[in-house]
Formats: structure tokens, C-alpha cells, sequence
């Protein structure tokens, strides 16, 4: 009875949030099982453990870092709204998104971008100035 006490106090301590620390690296970043950190799945996983009220560790570093690789205009969304979740924006990842914004109302080139990026103003809770040419 022992080891099944053991195991199913074991099983207790393993949660989702558990498992997203246990995948973070060094340098910060997340990462899938024997594969480098990415800004894409460290956004993902600041998020979940932000919802979760756990520490993210250095993935808000390791993100500002990075941000340069961030290529579409929903990953730089999704970025914005992880870095905001922690209570930090990073100037340059800010003037990224404002830059998405278009005369006709899109932010970046579709509607799914522009879903995201409402989703990241309400995150964020700066005024959206829309650029006019």
C-alpha cells in the first residue's frame, strides 16, 4: 500500500503548469522534447502558465530577445499579448503591432490578424491609433 500511496501522491504533484516548467531551457525559451526554444511556443506556454498564477521564469527575456524572429503579423500579436499578460511590453514589439494597423480597419493583412490584434488591444489596454495615409 505503500508505493500506491507513493504514486498516486506523485500523480497529484504532476500538473499541466508542471509539465510547461519542466520544458523550459536555459535560455529562458520553451520547447518541445528534445527540440530548441522557440518565441512561438514560449508565448504559448508564458501564457498558459500566467493563467495558471505560475512563475514564467526568464521566457519574457527570452522573448524580448527574440522578437525579431517573429514573422507574421499573429505571431507578433500573439507575443504582444503573452509579454502584456506578465505585466511588460517591450517598446519594439509594441511599435511592431501599432504598425500593423491599416486605414481600413485591418490590423495586419487578414481577418484572422486583425481578430488577433483586437484580442491583443484588449490585453495590452493601450489605445489603437489607426494609421492614415
Amino acid at each position: 500500500m505503500g508505493i500506491a500511496v507513493l504514486l498516486s501522491a506523485a500523480a497529484l504533484l504532476s500538473t499541466p503548469a508542471s509539465y510547461l516548467e519542466s520544458q523550459q531551457h536555459a535560455d529562458g525559451g520553451f520547447a518541445e522534447p528534445g527540440s530548441r526554444s522557440t518565441p512561438g511556443l514560449t508565448a504559448w506556454a508564458m501564457l498558459a502558465l500566467t493563467a495558471a498564477d505560475r512563475p514564467t521564469g526568464k521566457a519574457y527575456d527570452y522573448l524580448v530577445t527574440h522578437e525579431r524572429e517573429l514573422q507574421s503579423a499573429t505571431d507578433v500579436e500573439l507575443a504582444v499579448i503573452a509579454e502584456a499578460a506578465t505585466g511588460r511590453l517591450s517598446e519594439p514589439l509594441h511599435a511592431r503591432f501599432t504598425n500593423l494597423a491599416r486605414p481600413d480597419g485591418r490590423i495586419g493583412p487578414t481577418i484572422n490578424s486583425t481578430a488577433w490584434g483586437v484580442l491583443a488591444h484588449a490585453q495590452i489596454g493601450r489605445p489603437f491609433k489607426v494609421r492614415v495615409s
